[in-house]
């Protein structure tokens, strides 16, 4: 009885606290956003490793239904979506899943939210992707102009920014997962629970049948958006689909490439590191083909 009892006071205080940091960012203009989409996840993360999906489901529910109430819509299902990071992070713990799998499911989970938010719910609520590269290309034109530096038209069209804004966009969601899967990992094993170690992110080492997923998504995006047309919500989604496979990929380029480079020249892995993300940013399609090759093992010798 107290066991169920310490259970249900400590679901209670975490939707609490959640309700107000919803509350407060609403209040200060959504200033705290970028801020609790670090925080969100955990305080769910910590409860479902310790009590598993069966209690975690009912005080997720709670906690998505004070979203809605005590935030704007939008903040509503980005929080909501924050608050899954957390469940299959914290599932995957209680289930004592493998290090690497549960690193790969919480970055994976975050690369989707973030692209989620930039092309789902920007187009919900009137804030499309092409005005945001709009505003991206004037920005970085009059920065520009003040510096007087001269850039190649073809670096400012909108089409380039597009590209850059997903990237930039789909990087930053696998950082936020790797910090929020070693945060809570820290917390955790701060509060006395016996969880696995934290796993370095060298270590991950998904399916072969990922890698093919994830081509194929990238490839049926690429099919859809060659027919041209008005974008209809479909193709967003198709969209969303084929940017989560090509960051899937891009993702274990990077691995791949800064593990060659480090083999290479091991005395300079800031450089190794540079240079691998370059690559990334600067010619995606082979850092795509170079992260296929590495998790189907195609063109690989051990």
């Amino acid at each position: 009885m107290e066991e169920k009892s310490l259970k249900l006071t400590q679901g209670a205080l975490i939707t609490a606290v959640f309700g107000v940091l919803m509350f407060l960012n609403r209040q200060t203009g959504t200033l705290l956003e970028g801020l609790l989409m670090y925080v969100i996840p955990l305080p769910l993360a910590i409860y479902g490793a310790k009590y598993g999906l069966g209690a975690s489901a009912p005080v997720m529910a709670a906690m998505s239904m004070l979203a809605f109430l005590l935030s704007t819509p939008a903040s509503a299902i980005s929080a909501v979506m924050e608050l899954l990071i957390g469940l299959v992070f914290g599932i995957c713990l209680y289930r004592r899943a493998d290090p690497g799998k549960t690193l790969l499911a919480v970055m994976l989970m975050s690369v989707t939210v973030v692209l989620f938010d930039l092309f789902i719910i920007s187009m919900l609520f009137g804030m499309d992707i092409n005005a945001q590269s709009l505003e991206m290309q004037k920005a970085l034109t009059e920065a520009a102009q003040k510096q007087g530096i001269a850039i190649p038209e073809e670096l400012l069209g909108v089409n380039y920014m597009k590209r850059i804004l997903i990237i930039s966009m789909g990087i930053a969601g696998a950082i936020q997962g790797f910090i929020i899967y070693t945060v809570g990992l820290l917390l955790m094993r701060r509060l006395g629970m016996h969880v696995q170690k934290p796993r370095s992110i060298y270590e991950l080492h998904p399916p072969a049948w990922t890698a093919w997923a994830a081509a194929i998504c990238y490839f049926g995006y690429g099919i859809s958006m060659g027919r041209g047309g008005e974008e209809s919500f479909a193709q967003m989604i198709l969209m969303m689909l084929g940017m989560i496979g090509s960051m899937f990929l891009i993702l274990f380029g990077y691995l791949a490439g800064n593990l060659l480079l480090r083999r290479m020249i091991p005395e300079h892995r800031f450089i190794c590191a540079l240079l691998s993300f370059l690559l990334c940013f600067m010619v995606p399609p082979l850092a795509m083909i170079v992260g296929f090759m590495y998790i189907t093992g195609i063109g690989m010798h051990a």
